[in-house]
């Protein structure tokens, strides 16, 4: 049983620090996976297909880019983000996550990557 400290009995202060360091690298590694395999979900052919299909709708919208972006593309741009939320949320409620708590993971990640050293 760990004691006030987190170490169990016998147990120094390093490696109760390499034990939670390597708990916490597991935590980091599942949590860098769940990442990486909703990437690999927005990039299925499924999600491309539907990607492609929400974009061929509007195409006439991308014939001729001005230097202004009409408001037309700031909603067909508000259109695909909530169809790519959309997709999100499910695949990521079949796993027990929602989105709040991804986007903390995913910031978490980014901040740990920030904080390591360059190699």
């Amino acid at each position: 049983m760990p004691n006030l400290f987190g170490r169990r009995r016998g147990e120094s202060k390093s490696e109760s620090k390499n034990a939670r360091d390597a708990k916490r690298d597991a935590a980091d590694d599942d949590d860098l996976d769940l990442v990486l395999d909703c990437a690999r979900h927005c990039l299925s052919p499924q999600s491309l297909d539907r990607w492609r299909g929400f974009f061929e709708t509007r195409e006439r919208l991308f014939d001729v880019l001005d230097e202004e972006h009409r408001l037309e593309h700031t909603a067909a741009h508000r259109e695909f983000l909530d169809l790519v939320e959309e997709a999100m949320e499910g695949w990521l409620r079949e796993r027990g996550y929602d989105v709040p708590s991804f986007a903390a993971l995913c910031g978490r990640l980014a901040d740990a990557d920030d904080a390591a050293p360059a190699e």
